[in-house]
């Protein structure tokens, strides 16, 4: 089967002249954002807004896993599409979360659906990839560990996982475990923020100072996120603010708004240039704030101008499938991705992800569907 595709991780390719090909990919992305732009009446950071975002975090980790894995090193961007990518990702959760349930109103069938919609893609694409390893690559996972992670344990760097992008789930879920018990309980509004940082904080400890750092230590770095989207959701539910951010549409307030999303992008770029220099964990902090400062101030131009992207809506619709299915088929089962020319085969890649992952969301659906009709909850 290894004349039917390249292999990344065996052959280790790395594409050094390939700026101008890049170039021109992203500049067919961005090109395809902006004619995609259609008047609508935006609330601030409303589900198509979000939507848009989560586009767009989408793309940063195309991107950015590209550059990481798939480029020679003089030839990588600056800029860890990854690490920014979840960082959206997991605000967006946070925020979206309270925005739809609000303080008080959260209901017993939360978890469930939670873990319907989060297990039944990953259990599709763990059967998928686990043929495909086998058929492809001749490589067998021990039963114990597939057993694991169909159960969403995902060992970080201890074992070869069968798709490491999925430590995510084990992760927003932990997320969402600890934002149900929260908002069921009775506890004030004030508390319940303090204790969504605290029992963030809490699992940070104990991951950095036991044998679980081993295995989940990529999820240090995002530890304040989730629950500063939890944050930034409550207080933004207030009717004032609301009334100021809906109303607040013009002057001044958009051109600082504009200059915030400039000085974010600014922020990420220029750690990225000098990590070296800054230092890795300064680095981290600086661009988890500028990005969710751009996500803010981005939101709010995005509701003064009342524009969205069709484009970036439709891949945030299928993020979290995009999500689960891009890696491996960058780097372990890449049929097209390094044919020449790279622009076109870059393309290709990107059209057959798409095409996959909406027949992935259709599948889990019908799936989820036949699950909640079943035992009704």
């Amino acid at each position: 089967m290894t004349e039917l595709f390249v292999n990344h991780n065996v052959m280790k390719i790395s594409l050094a002249d390939s700026g101008l090909d890049i170039f021109v990919v992203l500049a067919l992305v961005l090109l395809l954002c902006i004619v995609s732009m259609r008047k609508r009446d935006i609330i601030f950071l409303d589900l198509g807004t979000s939507l848009m975002f989560r586009g767009l975090a989408i793309l940063l980790l195309l991107f950015g896993h590209f550059s990481e894995m798939c480029l020679a090193h003089d030839a990588r961007l600056p800029v860890d599409g990854g690490f920014l990518a979840v960082c959206i990702f997991l605000f967006l959760s946070g925020y979206g979360l309270v925005q739809r349930y609000g303080v008080g109103c959260i209901e017993g069938s939360f978890l469930p659906n939670r873990l319907l919609r989060l297990f039944v893609p990953l259990w599709l694409t763990l059967t998928l990839f686990v043929w495909l390893d086998k058929w492809l690559l001749g490589l067998s996972h021990p039963l114990w560990e597939v057993a694991m992670n169909y159960c969403g344990v995902m060992l970080n760097g201890a074992f070869v996982r069968v798709n490491s992008p999925a430590w995510f789930v084990d992760y927003i879920l932990l997320q969402y475990v600890i934002f149900f018990f929260l908002f069921k309980s009775s506890l004030g509004i004030r508390k319940k923020i303090v204790f969504q940082f605290i029992a963030s904080v809490a699992l940070a400890i104990c991951i950095y100072s036991t044998a679980l750092f081993d295995y989940f230590s990529i999820w240090l770095q995002y530890t304040l996120v989730f629950p500063f989207g939890v944050f930034f959701g409550l207080i933004t539910r207030n009717a004032k603010l609301q009334r100021g951010l809906v109303g607040e549409r013009g002057g001044k307030v958009v051109y600082v708004a504009l200059l915030s999303v400039v000085a974010s992008m600014c922020i990420i770029w220029v750690t990225g240039e000098f990590s070296s220099q800054i230092g890795h964990h300064p680095k981290l902090l600086m661009q988890q704030i500028a990005v969710l400062g751009f996500v803010i101030s981005g939101g709010y131009v995005l509701c003064a101008l009342n524009v969205e992207s069709l484009f970036l809506v439709f891949l945030g619709k299928y993020s979290f499938e995009i999500f689960l299915l891009h890696l491996p088929f960058m780097v372990k089962y890449d049929f097209v991705l390094f044919r020449k020319p790279l622009v076109l085969s870059s393309l290709l890649y990107l059209a057959v992800l798409i095409a996959l992952s909406v027949a992935l969301q259709k599948t889990s659906n019908l799936i989820r569907n036949s699950i909640v009709k079943r035992f009704a909850f």
